[in-house]
This record gives structure tokens, sequence and C-alpha cells, in this order.
């Protein structure tokens, strides 16, 4: 499949590009598609997508963050304007109703031309999408059909493997590994043991159940039940939750654009006096919060003995009266004694001979304890105060109250700095009063300004309520997942209970044992293929990368991982060369390198570091093409009809962004 001409009508921020890649020789086989941030790049990608696999879920999760829209809101659009829909919006005002992807591509195997189109005609209420493909050998093919032959022409699973948004890698690379192994194990055809082990446990759960007596076989359902009503509890509040976020999300924006509104109303013959109360806001609101800080690390665990002096001052006179008690000494002496006279006298040696027994030490303690705390009074006894407490624990709380009673510096201190807190929020209140200054609008303008203000004050807290529920959503969310897991262990145990009839028995045990055929079968696959794996990417990365000696062997891990080893045999997983194999240009300068010299055959690279790029890191592409070497031309975005450095640009049947 080389691809030779893009035809884009109406779609994303395409009015109307042609893209002519015709025309690959021996010397000019590599496309670059180039251009400034928000000139079509994504946009170019997100159309081929468009036509190979329509509106999928993938594309209709990448648009906004936290959920996926409908296929008819990624066609057409949010009620709310977060997602405009596919059509352009220069074509939607002009009042044009019809958008389109063609792509014309040569077929490798029998060198024919296939021309793919889908296109929608849109209006306010619906749309139509159609979609045709002609060139196959018989008749045009139209929607389902198609739909197929693409399907069979290029899979939905491989579809992100050879047409993706290069800017998006280090979210690729970020992604969930689970997610990121079963996708591996979709493509390399190994997720349909998973489909197999898991109708064998339903078919042996199935059998547990029919084999059951009626009680437990209740108390399983029951269980049963009370499971599918929190996973449904749990469904609805992540429901809520997306909901939830989003509306944050757009109120946050409304209040971002309410308050530049507001910004056009206030005094415009008074820049210079604006523009000092500002600062004096911001440097106010950073005072402010740096003070509140400050006081909220110390005052809240000390305020109730600070604000209170009188109170402390008793309760440590109080305490006074208790530590100072002499049958309080005498007790602590004797509860001293008492503790030291057990273990000088039972486990220190010299020991008798012969030695007691551990029963007989345990008996003559008992009784010496008895003896003497026959002797010690009990607190309540001990003093003529109001307190009542053993005597360590009255040292430890006078040794803390004497402090505060003693505090009145630290009290000052804290007080003023109540009260500076207090200046500072009246002052912002003040200059922020003096920025909404409108006194010389006229009247209705007045109001309407102080009206846009309530209401977007409203918003924001609206926005801080929004927050909390969220807060308690999350707690909500813990608690029934805990519920869950308990459930999920209450069943496992009741289905361990089952009484099995012998046939039921011998259907489940061979269920099991073809279970566990199974996953070693699966085991057994995954690595066969990962050495697979392993082989093809031992081969060609050398003439790939020549610019990384010290990487020797690249080793493919159980989850697919890949991990690399020097030629000093670096165990498995440690990264070799640092910042050489990760980070910066110097990996793509020497891909470059060695791609020039030679690659596996059907590959070429293409780089353009026409401009500087805020990761640091230069746009890559590696490219499937059927031609040889030699050969780099460009089109450029954002500049209408994309040209080219040559009279014909090369044929390239990918295309990557920056």
């Amino acid at each position: 499949m080389i691809f030779e001409e893009i035809h884009i009508k109406n779609l994303f921020s395409y009015r109307e590009a042609v893209f002519d890649l015709d025309g690959a020789s021996s010397d000019r086989n590599i496309a670059l598609i180039s251009g400034r941030n928000g000139y079509g790049k994504t946009s170019l990608i997100n159309c081929i997508k468009l036509l190979f696999v329509g509106a999928n879920e993938d594309m209709r999760a990448s648009v906004l963050s936290g959920r996926s829209l409908t296929r008819k809101q990624y066609i057409l659009g949010t009620h709310n304007d977060e997602w405009l829909g596919i059509m352009n919006r220069r074509a939607r005002r002009a009042g044009e109703k019809d958008c389109e992807i063609r792509i014309t591509w040569r077929d490798g195997s029998n060198d024919s031309l296939i021309d793919a189109r889908r296109a929608w005609r849109i209006d306010s209420t619906g749309f139509e999408e159609t979609l045709a493909i002609s060139g196959t050998g018989s008749s045009v093919l139209q929607d389902d059909a198609a739909r197929e032959y693409l399907e069979g022409l290029l899979p939905q699973d491989y579809l992100p493997f050879f047409f993706f948004d290069g800017e998006q890698i280090q979210c690729l690379a970020e992604a969930n590994r689970e997610k990121l192994l079963a996708q591996i194990e979709r493509l390399l055809n190994i997720s349909p043991i998973d489909t197999l082990r898991e109708d064998l446990n339903r078919l042996a759960n199935e059998w547990r159940k029919k084999a059951m007596v009626e009680g437990e076989k209740s108390c399983l359902t029951e269980l049963e039940g009370d499971q599918n009503t929190l996973s449904a509890q749990l469904g609805a509040l992540e429901e809520k939750r997306t909901d939830t976020r989003s509306d944050i999300d757009r109120l946050k924006r409304e209040v971002q654009e309410e308050e530049h509104r507001l910004d056009s109303h206030r005094v415009a013959s008074q820049d210079h006096d604006k523009k000092a109360l500002t600062g004096k806001r911001d440097h106010l609101a950073k005072e402010l919060e740096e003070t509140q800080d400050r006081i909220a690390d110390s005052l809240p665990s000390t305020v109730p003995l600070l604000a209170n002096p009188r109170l402390v001052k008793s309760a440590v006179a109080e305490l006074r009266k208790l530590v100072e008690n002499d049958a309080t000494q005498q007790a602590s002496a004797l509860q001293d004694v008492l503790s030291d006279l057990q273990t000088d006298l039972f486990d220190k040696p010299p020991h008798s001979s012969p030695r007691l027994t551990e029963s007989q030490i345990r008996f003559y303690k008992h009784r010496l304890e008895s003896l003497l705390r026959a002797h010690i009074p009990r607190p309540e006894d001990m003093s003529e105060g109001l307190l009542r407490m053993e005597l360590s624990r009255a040292r430890a709380l006078l040794s803390v109250l004497d402090h505060f009673a003693q505090a009145d510096r630290e009290r000052r201190t804290q007080a003023q700095t109540l009260q500076r807190i207090t200046r500072l929020k009246r002052d912002f209140a003040e200059v922020a009063l003096s920025l909404d200054d409108v006194s010389h609008l006229p009247e209705e303008e007045h109001e309407e300004f102080f009206r846009r203000k309530a209401a977007n004050d409203e918003r924001k807290r609206r926005i801080g309520a929004l927050e909390q529920e969220i807060k308690h959503s999350e707690e909500s969310r813990t608690e029934i997942n805990k519920q869950l897991r308990e459930k999920d262990k209450a069943i496992r145990d009741q289905e361990k209970q089952v009484r099995l009839s012998a046939a039921a028995r011998a259907k489940v045990e061979r269920a099991e044992q073809m279970h566990g055929f199974f996953r070693a079968y699966k085991d057994t696959l995954k690595r066969h293929k990962r050495e697979a794996i392993e082989r093809a990417i031992n081969t060609h990365f050398q003439a790939l990368v020549t610019g990384h000696a010290l990487i020797q062997h690249i080793h493919v891990a159980e989850d697919f991982g890949i991990h690399f080893e020097d030629s000093e045999g670096r165990a498995r997983g440690q990264p070799v060369g640092g910042d050489e194999t990760t980070h910066g240009h110097r990996p793509a300068v020497g891909a470059q390198g060695g791609l020039r010299q030679g690659g596996p055959p059907g590959y070429r690279y293409a780089a353009g570091p026409h401009r500087p790029r805020p990761s640091g890191k230069p746009a890559v592409a590696l490219l499937p093409q059927g031609g040889p070497a030699g050969h780099r031309a460009t089109h450029r975005l954002g500049t209408g009809r994309p040209k080219a450095r040559t009279a014909r640009p090369p044929r390239v049947p990918g295309i990557s962004s920056e």
C-alpha cells in the first residue's frame, strides 16, 4: 500500500487540500510533512485515521480529558462547544454541509490503483456517512463491504502503530502497562486464549451452581446480587465523577472568559493606577497566603492553651499539688521498688540452686506484687486537689502546661500575626473594590457589570462545591471498592463450600485441568513470541542505530518491555548509556546515520528538526516505503496548497506528524 494522493475537504483545520505524493524514484522516496503548531499536522493524521476506521472509540476518547464522546457528538460537536465536530469552521459558517477524506494508493501486490473515499453530509440535527472504495478488481464497494475490505487491509488494532501523532510518543510511553500488554497480546493473537479461559471459568461456575443444595445456592445468589448492586453503584459514581469534572472544567473556562469581559468594563482612563493596584493586589495576596500558611502550621494545635492562660495556670497549680504531695511521692517510690525488685530478684544472676521453674517464678512474682500493692494508695486517695492521676502522667502534663502558663511572649506574637492577617484581608478587599470601580459607566452598564461579577462569583463558589463533591465521591469510591473486595472474597469462600455430585465434580475438574492447560499454553506461546521479537530486534538494531555501541544485546521481558545489555553482560533491565539512549538529539542523529548507511529492507528514515521544539527533541518518523533510499522532500502546512521542494514528491504509505 503506497499512498499517491491525499485529498481533504472541509475536515478539521482543512478547507481543501491535496497532497500529491506520486513520483517516487530510486533517489526520491522520503516525504516530510512539516509545519508550525496549529498548522494541521495532527488534523492530517486524524483525517487519515477517519478514512480507515471512522469515528471509532479511540478517536472519540482522545478529544476531551476524562470522558469519551458519542459518535454523533464527535462528528457534529457538543452542545456546550467543548468540541466543535469534524466540520471545518469556515465551511460551517459559509453554510456548506459536505466534508470528505479521499486517499489513492497503489496496491503493492498487483500495482493497481485503489481509491477510497469517506464522506459526511452534515446538518444541524444529524449526518449521513458514506464509504466507497473502487479499483479493487470488482464493482465499487460500499459501506459495510468497504469497511470489511479496509479491516482486512489494515485492522483497527494495528492502526495506532501505522498512523500516530509523534508528539504523543511520551503519552504512549507512559500508558497503563496492563492496557498496553493487553494490546500487544491482541496484536500477537494471544488474547483468544484468555477468552477460552474465561469461558471455562464461566462453565465451571455454572456447573457448581447446578450441583449446589438450595441453601448454599440461595446464599451465593444473594452474595452475587449484593456484588452486582455495588458494581452498579460504583459505575454510577464513576459516571457522576466524570460529569462533575466536566462541569468544573466548563465553569473554570467560563470564569476565565467572564473575567476578561469584566476587565473590559473597568476604568480604561486609569491604566497607570490600575497597573499599580493590580501589583498591590498580587503582593497582598502573596503576603496573605504566606502569613496564613505560617500560622496554620503552629496555631491550630496550641490555640486552646494560648487563648486560655488563666485556665492553664489553674491546672498547673493543681498539678503541683499532686506532684508535691507526700503520699504521691511514697506511692511513686513503692511503684519503682515493685518494678525493679521483681527483675532483680528473679531474672538477674546469681540464680538459686536448684533453679526455680517458670511456674514457680510466675507464682512468686505475683505474690510479691500483691503484697507490695496493698501498701500503694490509689490515685484518687493521694491528693487533696481536683486532679486524680498517676504521678508519671501528672509530671508529663505539668511540663507541657508550665510552658504555656509562662508563654506571654508567644501569645502576643500569635495575636499580632492574627491582627496582621485581618489587616491584609481588609487591604486586599479595598484594592479589589478599587479595581472594580466602574462608577464612570452609565447606570445600565454599571448594573450589568455587578450583575456579571455576582454571577462569576457564584461560578467560583460552585467550583468549590463541585470539588468537594469530587472529594466525597473519592471517599465513597474507596468504600465501595472495599465492600466489593469483601463480597468477592465471600463469594469465593461460598463456592468452596459447595457440595458437588460425582458427575458435576468430574466436569468441574476437567474444566480446571483445561484452564491450567491453556494457561501453560499461553505462557509458552508468549515466550516463543517474545523470543521471535527479540531475535528480530537484535538482528536489525545494529544496522538501524549505529550511534549506540554500548548496547550489545536487547532483551524483551515478560511484559514485552525492552531491557539492554552491554558488552560486559550488565544485568537485564538496567539502562545502558544513560542519556544517550533516552534523551535529546543524539539518539536521533545516531539513528539517522545508521539508516542512511542501510537498514532493514523496506524502511527509510525521515527527520525534520526545522524549528526549535519545546521538548528539545527533533521531529522523527520511521516510514515503511517501497522504493530505494536517498531522496528527501518536504510538504509545509499552513500556507494553502502544500508545496514540495521538487516537482513531484515521492510516494508515502504512512504519514507521521512532527
